[in-house]
């Protein structure tokens, strides 16, 4: 397992271990209610790229009762983050749905899990 801090600095063992990295106050990139779900932008800690290239290390996750319980989109950085956050919160807003555009997926990142549904 490979750890990142929220600058995208690698982290060891031993500092992605320390409480304040997964304080969740600290860890919140945003969060917003819109449409029944809560949209919740955070800084996952753990590399989720499967042995990708770069590195994911936030995940923009929607909570609630509708069909999209649990739908993820995840991202490198902090700055895409905050836009994915607010193009989610824009796309509810106006279609009731995530945005989903596969063009805008990495074509560099074909085995990074950046979309779709959590374990349900």
């Amino acid at each position: 397992m490979t750890y990142y801090a929220r600058d995208g600095q690698r982290l060891t063992y031993e500092e992605a271990v320390r409480p304040e990295v997964w304080d969740m106050a600290s860890r919140r990139v945003g969060d917003d209610t819109v449409g029944g779900y809560q949209v919740s932008t955070v800084h996952i800690v753990l590399d989720h790229s499967h042995g990708g290239p770069t590195p994911i290390i936030f995940e923009t996750m929607l909570f609630g009762d509708g069909e999209y319980d649990q739908w993820y989109e995840r991202y490198s950085t902090e700055a895409e983050a905050l836009a994915g956050h607010a193009r989610m919160v824009e796309s509810l807003r106006t279609t009731g749905a995530p945005p989903v555009d596969d063009d805008e997926l990495p074509a560099e990142d074909p085995a990074a899990d950046r979309i779709g549904w959590a374990e349900r």
